[in-house]
């Protein structure tokens, strides 16, 4: 079956007739595909089959199962918990709500099960369905003034207790009553037994049971499909060919991007993760729903991972960013009401390099996701271990930054006589540098928060993130015309593109406010690092200041392609770690005898002071794309160690690339050359 390129007519009506399909139609054509491919498929199950977990039961554990058996087995015990908190404000009868935790944990398995290590290799099983009693203990807690720290606190605590992985349950419940009238409903779900959707799901399906049992009906069936269940077919699905396929289709996706995030906010502190609040009103919630007007299958989550992206892109000035997402994982809707834990981590790749404007960035974030969910299956670790096996240990793609949209089941907010309100319990631990969630705000609107690492992220840096984000999301809904680079990432005037002078002690100083324009004929521009220093910037026309004259990259590539021997020529700007910005040329030459610090001398000879780029790059070819411009997305892998700051003339740093059919050299065995502390080593 041939395929139709993505940036075809054809290609691209196929992506949008894909993002316009609704979920069922989405899943059937899942099934057909997986079909196609030999795949196991999820089975579609249309009536709820009433089939009660059986105690002893056994079935292996999926791959994403296995991932958080193996974090388990390496960190402490409360490391890999989710810890809920439900305020429940009313008469609440006590033994009710007990017996609707008991009917919850009688019905889904993965609420009552170990893991156990067998011959065969780790299993799950059922254990006995526990009474009531056992189910809900009780605790009382006294409040000295504020009932909502007190019980966030109680939750806190009953997630740091651990879990015994063999002996299970997997799963704690907890009723902390602070009065007659005020309880708390305390529960901690381990990782290997329950997704992010399971934490909301198992919330509602407890208030549903209670209604029930005070009702006086029967309780609810279990789920039409069990967590045993699933885990057998993703099982079965990761020993099948269809899975090395996508496997392969992965690591394809990923080679070449960048190895870290590059985030210059200056030292970091140490501390447990934090987590910085936002709101986005209803009305521009609205406006993200309708971009489908502009952008055929956008839709809110595209917007917020778009703008995410972009936020990444301006801030690092780096034109490929990668994207750890969280994805449900859920393909039969049959899935819907199971607790379990199915959810896995797809990585995005998003390209800003060309500049593109917001509804074209909108594009392209809505083809990463299609294509995305065309290859799911495939979990994060057996990606990484791909790459490794094809590529070398040190050539994983940077998964700095995360994202997730957590349009997940919610517990009511009143029903049954009583007020219901989740209370948010902060984890103090993220497996990633950054982490953005959103999700929908019972109030209206959207709702999230910016979760950082600060010993990674300085906290000033991860404001001005968050800030930026909330302004970005606003652009997006308004203009799609606005390129990436014109987008505002602050509400300070000129905040991002700070004018500035270079005052008489060649030191860089904010320019006054209301300065006539004759005064800064092409305004320099800086960013406040978190430290208070300013870092200088290249021109909106790309220029960069030398000394009282603007330099721009066309002119030193123009210079560079009239020398002899020069084939082709690339000139671009780069940030490095030090913050200060360079020309950094990369220079095909076609004369293979003279080696680099020949070529070197005759290129300092024969350029003018003024445009001799601070670090050259001989390169065999210069990687263009489909348009025949410089990728610069490839341009920016190439690794430029830290060039020594030289007054009198541009300081000159020559690495040699090597052809792509040669074998990697690594950077400390050339010449004349030293490793950087930071840099991978390769080129």
């Amino acid at each position: 079956m041939s395929t139709l390129p993505p940036d075809t007519p054809a290609g691209r009506s196929l992506l949008d007739r894909m993002a316009a399909l609704s979920p069922a139609q989405r899943a059937a054509l899942k099934q057909r595909l997986a079909a196609r491919d030999g795949a196991p498929a999820a089975p579609a199950t249309a009536v709820a089959a009433e089939t009660w977990p059986e105690v002893g039961a056994q079935a292996p554990l999926s791959p994403a199962q296995a991932r958080f058996l193996f974090l388990a087995e390496d960190e402490a015990g409360d490391a890999q918990a989710m810890s809920l908190m439900l305020r429940i404000d009313g008469p609440l009868d006590a033994d009710r709500l007990a017996a609707a935790v008991s009917d919850v944990v009688t019905a889904q398995a993965a609420l009552r099960c170990r893991i156990l290590k067998t011959a065969r290799g780790p299993v799950q099983e059922v254990l006995p369905a526990p009474a009531p009693a056992e189910a809900l203990p009780v605790v009382h807690v006294w409040p000295a003034e504020d009932a909502d720290a007190a019980l966030v606190a109680a939750g806190l605590a009953l997630g740091r207790e651990g879990f015994d992985l063999a002996a299970g349950p997997l799963a704690r419940f907890r009723l902390f009553r602070c009065a007659p009238d005020l309880h708390g409903l305390g529960v901690v779900l381990h990782h290997i037994v329950a997704d992010g959707w399971s934490a909301g799901l198992c919330l509602a399906l407890i208030q549903d049971a209670y209604a029930r049992r005070m009702a006086g009906r029967p309780p609810a069936p279990p789920p039409a499909r069990s967590a045993f269940d699933e885990a057998r077919r993703l099982a079965d699905l990761a020993a099948g060919e269809a899975h090395h396929r996508r496997l392969d289709r992965w690591v394809d996706r990923l080679a070449g991007a960048p190895l870290r995030l590059m985030l210059d906010g200056g030292p970091g502190e140490p501390g447990p993760a934090r987590h910085l609040p936002f709101r986005i009103s209803p009305a521009r919630t609205e406006a993200l729903a309708g971009l489908s007007r502009r952008v055929p299958g956008a839709t809110v989550f595209t917007a917020l991972l778009a703008a995410w992206g972009a936020v990444l892109g301006r801030f690092t000035d780096q034109g490929d960013t990668t994207i750890a997402v969280a994805v449900a994982n859920r393909p039969d809707p049959a899935l819907d009401r199971t607790i379990g834990e199915f959810a896995d981590l797809v990585v995005l790749r998003l390209t800003t390099a060309d500049d593109p404007g917001v509804d074209a960035l909108l594009t392209r974030t809505r083809d990463a996701v299609i294509d995305a969910q065309a290859h799911d299956g495939i979990t994060l670790a057996q990606i990484m271990e791909a790459i490794d096996r094809r590529h070398g240990a040190g050539t994983r793609p940077a998964i700095d930054a995360a994202f997730s949209f957590l349009n997940v089941p919610a517990p009511a907010a009143d029903a049954h006589g009583l007020r219901f309100r989740p209370l948010p319990l902060p984890a103090d631990r993220l497996d990633f540098a950054l982490y953005l969630t959103a999700h929908e705000d019972p109030a209206g609107g959207l709702a999230g928060s910016l979760g950082f690492r600060p010993d990674m992220v300085p906290p000033a840096l991860a404001a001005a993130l968050a800030d930026a984000f909330g302004l970005v999301v606003d652009a997006i809904a308004v203009d799609g015309s606005l390129p990436v680079s014109r987008l505002a990432l602050t509400t300070e005037p000129a905040a991002d593109d700070l004018p500035v002078v270079t005052g008489p002690d060649g030191r860089l100083h904010l320019a006054p406010v209301g300065l006539p324009g004759r005064l800064l004929p092409g305004p320099d521009r800086a960013r406040r690092l978190s430290d208070g220093r300013l870092r200088l910037l290249p021109g909106i026309d790309g220029a960069l200041r030398r000394g009282t004259a603007r330099v721009h990259p066309a002119a030193v590539e123009a210079a560079l392609r009239r020398l002899p021997g020069v084939l082709d020529a690339a000139v671009w700007t780069r940030i490095g770690t030090d913050h200060e910005t360079r020309l950094v040329a990369a220079v095909a030459t076609g004369i293979p005898s003279i080696g680099p610090a020949g070529f070197a001398a005759g290129l300092v000879d024969a350029l003018p002071q003024l445009l001799r780029p601070d670090a050259v790059l001989p390169v065999h070819a210069i990687p263009r794309d489909a348009e025949g411009r410089p990728d610069r997305a490839a341009l920016d892998r190439l690794a430029v160690p830290a060039a020594p700051h030289r007054a009198d003339r541009a300081a000159l740093v020559w690495v040699e690339a090597p052809a792509p059919a040669l074998p990697r050299l690594p950077l400390d065995s050339l010449p004349g050359t030293a490793r950087a502390a930071d840099d991978a080593g390769w080129l």
